[in-house]
């Protein structure tokens, strides 16, 4: 995982210009997404350049951004979320193939405008490749059943043309062969990553009633009432790893602020909103002040050395 700090760098270094750059168009492909490279010309290639790297820039500029892994996500907004885990989306395999020299052209004599899934956008300079994944919104194509002019000199023309709109920002972000999401409700859309949710979800509820702390008779816990970023986290919380006891004790010095409910040594997980406290407890997000005697329900937090 690279730093906040090591992706600025790298970035600076794509902006100063001289860089290769191309734009990879995403088509359905039988259930897969086929990427292939838009032929531009030399003009248009480095004006869109200009206009998709340069706030790019400025966006890394942020102080407050972060780079966290995806097993610890959390609340926070100012983030890019490392992919640390074991399976990888269907996805990643095509997006990885834009690297490769000699991509198939997109043709028109194949493919519409209104095909288009996702865009890649490969920036490169020595040393330095990053390509850029964007999920294609019908917001982002103008279709031609609406009016469309353009100006040309001084007069408008009429365009016969539906119109694909490309901003700069991105949802997914590749270096160095690794991957770093911007949004994750996002990428869970574009990647289809429902499938490997419900498998985290499975094995993290298995790892938490084989400690016996808790009574999901209901089964809230095991059909996902809470959200599917803390079934991530709590699948390799350090929580899990402690003695029943102490836990239990936390959950116990827990039960009035919360609402938690601990009958015959169980914690009760007889609503969904019960399940999401009860998450919240194993994800260590019940933190207490050791300068004030606080309680705090944290959104995010930094471990520190």
């Amino acid at each position: 995982m690279k730093s906040i700090d090591d992706l600025r760098v790298a970035m600076n270094a794509i902006a100063q210009g001289g860089m290769n750059f191309t734009v990879h168009l995403g088509v359905d492909d039988g259930n897969v997404i086929k990427y292939c490279q838009a032929d531009l010309d030399v003009n248009t290639t480095r004006s869109i350049a200009t206009e998709f790297i340069t706030p790019l820039k400025h966006w890394f500029e942020n102080q407050d951004l972060a780079v966290v892994p995806l097993s610890g996500v959390d609340q926070r907004d100012e983030v890019l979320y490392f992919y640390d885990l074991a399976e990888r989306p269907v996805g990643f395999d095509a997006i990885d193939a834009t690297l490769q020299d000699n991509q198939p052209l997109f043709s028109f004599g194949d493919h519409a405008l209104a095909d288009v899934k996702s865009i890649v956008i490969k920036a490169a300079i020595v040393g330095h490749v990053f390509l850029f994944f964007k999920h294609v919104y019908p917001v982002s194509l103008v279709r031609r059943s609406s009016i469309l002019m353009m100006k040309v000199g001084d007069r408008l023309s009429y365009l016969d043309s539906d119109v694909l709109k490309l901003t700069s920002g991105f949802d997914l972000l590749v270096y160095e062969g690794q991957y770093y999401i911007n949004g994750f409700k996002k990428f869970e859309k574009s990647f289809k990553f429902d499938a490997i949710e419900q498998r985290i979800r499975a094995d993290a509820t298995a790892a938490i009633v084989a400690l016996g702390i808790c009574d999901d008779s209901k089964s809230h816990l095991a059909n996902g009432a809470a959200p599917a970023r803390d079934y991530i986290r709590v699948a390799r919380s350090d929580v899990l790893q402690l003695p029943v006891a102490t836990i239990m004790a936390h959950a116990a010095s827990l039960e009035q602020k919360t609402g938690l409910k601990i009958v015959n040594g169980k914690i009760q997980l007889t609503s969904k909103k019960l399940v999401k406290v009860f998450m919240k407890m194993l994800n260590d997000d019940y933190l207490r002040s050791s300068l004030t005697n606080y309680d705090y329900d944290t959104l995010a937090k930094n471990k520190l050395p």
